[in-house]
């Protein structure tokens, strides 16, 4: 039958364990099985008793006990610790004990014995447990356990009835065998049967006796002889000799101090000792007291305390200084100077303490960050993405490598010191050493502590350990990773500076030291950029990606095909696909990403390697590697070896003198622009010929300038009076396709013969004002405000026109198309034949009307062509020609098209006069449609190129252009028509149209003057609108402002 499982007992475990919990809730929780809490409290029990039963039956199931083997690695462990502690006799002493056991268990087969030799282990693994640390006790038991073992006492002889009855009787008993009890046997009675049992039992206790094993079972029985403990005496002594020469253990070296010599000015060792009477003469109460504790205070000479305070200076276990609550502090335990008194020996050994505690606060700090594996935080980060924790950066790395390496120097002054000490005590030194604990005090502070206290300081800036908190737990700032590096290396080069302008020079050279092994990384990253270029940003995980803490980084645009986007296609990739790093605030000032000495270099180098990365996309990366020589690159330590260009030096500096004696934030930075700029320029002047002769950029940009401009007039002209045609029509003008094809025929039909404008299927226009704003057009200029062009401009021009930029051109493009509209449709207003004399009145007011609104439309028109767009555009053109990098042509072309997009109205703070403009345009266009109401219809009368035959001029035609007043004919002469005149044209045959063919009565020709008027007068106001505002630009103290002062003096005559 298969016995039964202990998991099977839980009935009775949870019958032991329910008490027990509930106990243990009610005093933990203060909850009992009352009616309020009863819910609460079984289940608080039931939590308590399942957890319970769960470790019970976890401890059971692996409680497995230990072996003698296992014991057997346990005490020659500890063993092996003793000797490595230089407790030999400890270490001798329990093994030679665990030896004996283990071979006395081995021969005792006794069934009633209390510990059997299966359960050895385990008693031996309690006893372990419970065991304390070794102690000065320890080590006497051990040695005199030892000297047992080698100096067994004499074996006890056996006892026998003769030493019994020789012995001598105690006192008040005598041995008196004639006086008897009448009770008793007489001495030689026969023995009855109980004693005849006597001698066996006898010799069975003797045998007992005998074979009870002793504590200490010697292994030899022979006594050793006399020469053998000779010897061993004489080691013994020589060992005593050696520690009584351990300073460091209280008793062992006693210096001869006689407490109570008078104070002698020739001899410093009765200095302490007066010290101390005097004092105790000053508290008469306490002064046996106070006598008697110096009497037992503990002496070692200086020379021993100056060794014990450069162990505390590199961090080792020391007498005389203690690491308590953070810091070192004098101990308590200390031995004193004789030639000092307590008061400055404490205050000596406290300002040494504070300069070995801020060298172990750094000496833990760069264990810290050596410590934390750039791998290991990698995986956290992946594991974790969510969570973000500050990591250990190459500069924190570089930082701490450095620190380490001055702290390494400090142990080696510190150890010179000592091995000069020792030979000077050994007699070997070829120099005499004077040892004092206050020249070291002196030495510490002058060299070393001033350089390591700064550091300390610059630590604090990138840590969240106080200065006087525990260093135990250090961690970071919750900051991103280019805010801790640039942190802490502005705060070193500030350090650096400040203490370089207090003349403290041997800080100033640690901390440069400091400062120039922990830029090495970011100058090697800068090195890698300018070198490799940006990321083609194809792909993930291609190696494209930036360290953390890089002051360049790269933007979600970087990820291109497979990750979603465009990448290096995507228009807006230049401008921000690679930038500056910017901060968690930028309003607050240590939030900067950028160290102060890189500020001005950051931006060249940030466009110089999205050159190179640019180039290497174009397939140009060898002639980039043979025009620019970043091989000569140099480290920053070898930069700032560099002597000090001519005409930088500051008075009293020479063209020869290290910069390392001036090294500032400005200086700094002008060396790092001068080192990075030729790298920079270099790179860039490639890429800007490269986009000139290779990419076609002029050739795009006169496209651009052609049509979005109007400045290529035949193509242009043809094309807008086509769609005025339409307009006209009431035809479906805005058409997609019908815009397009219309486009495209006029660019065929002027190429024909000569070379191609431009390739028409990379223009495409659009309407987006829908059809209700488009059948507008006959009421509102503003109708043309939906019409779009767009320009499919090739890669990588489209980092010079990207979209936003052909969308400020479409704006410029239909604000110019508004104006020319009305123009054209003013110029189509003609009045022809005899009729006309006859309502010479009315035709007096509209052709006021017509010629001041023709005269505003031609002044603006030419102001924009002339004094806005062709300056503008040459000035561009000039400038362009000296852009020497992909940065600057984008920054010229931005310029030039503000400055044409300001000088058209067409800003945000010339949206009124725009405004303004497009009503002037609006009344144009309701002045034509109210003259086709009052004249007819009009068609007849256009004067558009469409409308000029090429072919055979008849004289018909020619008269009747005689009889045609247009738009030529002066405003002057048209008002000085008199009403009452009777002269008539000759030769004039029957008009096309006369303003007596009309049927208007009296009362509808009242009313189209007055509308006429009430347009004269809108017109007025708002001309006079634009010409105040146009004045205050152009009293302005803007670039643009002599551009305005030129259409404010045109406008002065619309008064006149």
């Amino acid at each position: 039958m298969r016995p039964s499982s202990r998991l099977s007992q839980r009935a009775k475990s949870r019958s032991r364990l329910t008490p027990i919990c509930q106990t243990l809730v009610t005093q933990i929780t203060g909850m009992d099985n009352s009616t309020q809490h009863s819910e609460n409290f079984n289940t608080a029990v039931e939590f308590a008793v399942q957890n319970l039963e769960a470790t019970s039956l976890v401890n059971l199931k692996g409680s497995v006990g230990v072996d003698m083997s296992t014991m057997d690695k346990q005490i020659r462990g500890h063993v092996e610790k003793a000797k490595i502690q230089l407790r030999e006799s400890l270490g001798q002493a329990l093994e030679t004990a665990y030896r004996q056991l283990k071979t006395s268990m081995a021969h005792t087969h006794d069934l009633d014995e209390d510990i059997k030799m299966a359960h050895m282990p385990d008693h031996l693994q309690l006893l372990i447990k419970l065991a304390m640390p070794p102690d000065e006790s320890s080590l006497t038991y051990a040695d005199k356990y030892l000297d047992r073992v080698s100096n067994p006492p004499p074996p006890t002889a056996e006892l026998t009835w003769k030493d019994i009855l020789t012995d001598e009787p105690f006192e008040g008993e005598h041995w008196n065998y004639d006086q008897s009890d009448s009770g008793s046997s007489p001495s030689l009675s026969p023995l009855d049967s109980d004693d005849l049992q006597f001698p066996d039992d006898s010799s069975s206790s003797a045998d007992d006796l005998q074979d009870v094993p002793s504590p200490i079972k010697p292994e030899t029985q022979t006594a050793p002889d006399a020469s053998s403990r000779r010897q061993r005496f004489e080691h013994r002594q020589i060992l005593e000799e050696l520690q009584k020469q351990q300073y460091w253990h209280k008793g062992r070296l006693d210096i001869p101090v006689d407490l109570s010599r008078p104070f002698d000015v020739g001899d410093p060792s009765t200095f302490g000792p007066s010290i101390h009477r005097a004092l105790a003469r000053t508290y008469d109460k306490e002064a046996a007291l106070y006598l008697d504790a110096s009497e037992r205070e503990w002496y070692i000479e200086e020379v021993h305390a100056v060794r014990e305070v450069l162990f505390a200076l590199q961090g080792r276990r020391n007498i005389l200084l203690d690491w308590k609550t953070h810091k070192y502090l004098p101990s308590e335990r200390s031995p004193k100077l004789v030639h000092l008194s307590l008061s400055s020996q404490h205050s000596i050994l406290s300002s040494l303490g504070l300069a070995a505690t801020v060298v172990r606060q750094l000496r833990e700090f760069a264990a810290f960050i050596l410590s934390q594996s750039r791998s290991t935080s990698q995986i956290a980060q992946t594991l974790q993405p969510h969570v973000h924790k500050p990591r250990v950066t190459r500069t924190l790395e570089a930082f701490a490598d450095a620190l380490s390496r001055e702290i390494r120097v400090f142990d080696a002054w510190c150890a010179a010191r000592e091995d000069d000490i020792c030979r000077a005590q050994g007699g070997v030194s070829e120099e005499e050493v004077v040892v004092s604990l206050l020249a070291t005090e002196t030495a510490v502070m002058d060299q070393f502590n001033r350089p390591f206290v700064a550091l300390r300081e610059v630590v604090g800036k990138v840590t969240n350990v106080d200065q006087n908190q525990g260093t135990e737990a250090w961690s970071l700032l919750s900051v991103p990773a280019a805010v801790i590096t640039v942190r802490l290396l502005d705060s070193l080069l500030d350090s650096v500076q400040r203490h370089t302008e207090q003349e403290d020079t041997p800080t100033a050279e640690v901390l440069k030291k400091v400062f120039t092994m922990t830029v090495e990384p970011v100058w090697g990253m800068t090195h890698k950029w300018l070198k490799d270029g940006m990321g083609l940003g194809l792909t993930q995980g291609q190696g494209d990606e930036l360290e953390e803490e890089f002051f360049i980084e790269g933007t979600g645009l970087t990820i291109g095909m497979m990750g979603m986007g465009m990448g290096l296609l995507d228009p807006e990739f230049w401008s921000e696909g690679y930038v500056l790093r910017e901060g968690a605030d930028d309003e607050l000032p240590e939030a900067k990403t950028v160290p102060a000495f890189f500020k001005h270099a950051a931006g060249p180098v940030l466009g110089a390697g999205k050159a190179n990365g640019l180039l290497r996309a174009l397939g140009l990366a060898t002639s980039l590697t043979d025009q620019v020589a970043l091989g000569t690159w140099r480290s920053f330590t070898e930069l700032l070896t560099t002597p000090i260009p001519h005409g930088h030096q500051t008075e009293g500096q020479t063209a020869h003198e290290n910069i390392q004696l001036a090294l500032s934030v400005d200086t700094l930075s002008r060396l790092v622009y001068d080192e990075l700029f030729p790298h920079c320029k270099a790179t860039g002047s490639i890429l800007a010929r490269v986009l000139v002769e290779e990419c076609g950029l002029r050739t795009h940009l006169s496209i651009i300038e052609g049509f979005y401009l109007i400045r290529r007039g035949d193509v242009m002209s043809h094309f807008q009076d086509l769609i005025f045609a339409k307009m006209d029509n009431q035809q479906g003008w805005a058409d997609f396709h019908a815009l397009n094809t219309v486009f495209s025929d006029v660019v065929e039909m002027n190429s024909l013969g000569a070379t191609k404008w431009m390739e028409p299927s990379l223009m495409r226009l659009s309407y987006r004002g829908g059809k209700d704003k488009e059948r507008s057009i006959a009421r509102s200029i503003k109708a043309i405000d939906g019409l779009n062009a767009e320009y499919a401009i090739p890669f990588p021009l489209t980092y010079i026109f990207p979209p936003k930029v052909l969308q400020i051109y479409s704006e410029i493009f239909v604000f110019l198309l508004q104006i020319r509209r009305a123009k054209t449709v003013l110029e189509k207003i003609l009045v022809r034949g005899d009729g006309a004399k006859h309502f010479q009145s009315e035709v007096k007011v509209f052709y006021s009307m017509r010629s001041r609104l023709s005269w505003f439309i031609n002044a603006l028109l030419n102001f924009l062509t002339t004094y806005v767009i062709n300056t503008q555009v040459a000035n561009f053109h000039s400038a362009l020609t000296t852009a020497a990098s992909l940065d600057e042509m984008i920054d010229l072309h931005s310029s030039h098209l503000e400055k044409l997009q300001g000088r058209c109205l067409l800003q945000p703070s010339t949206s009124a006069l725009h405004r303004a403009i497009l009503s002037v345009l609006d009344i144009a266009i309701n002045f034509s449609t109210r003259f086709a109401a009052f004249a007819g219809d009009t068609s007849m009368h256009d004067i558009s190129r469409l409308s000029i035959s090429v072919g055979h001029r008849s004289k018909r035609l020619k008269r009747q252009r005689g009889n045609v007043i247009g738009f030529s004919q002066s405003f002057r002469s048209l008002l000085s028509f008199d009403s009452d005149s009777d002269e008539a044209e000759d030769d004039v045959d029957s008009p096309s149209f006369s303003l007596g063919a009309t049927s208007m009565t009296s009362g509808e020709d009242d009313n189209f003057l007055s509308r006429v008027e009430a347009m004269s007068n809108e017109l007025n106001g708002l001309v006079r609108f634009v010409r105040r505002g146009v004045e205050s630009l152009a009293g302005g103290v803007g670039e643009a402002a002599p551009t305005f002062g030129v259409l404010a003096f045109t406008l002065e005559d619309w008064d006149s």
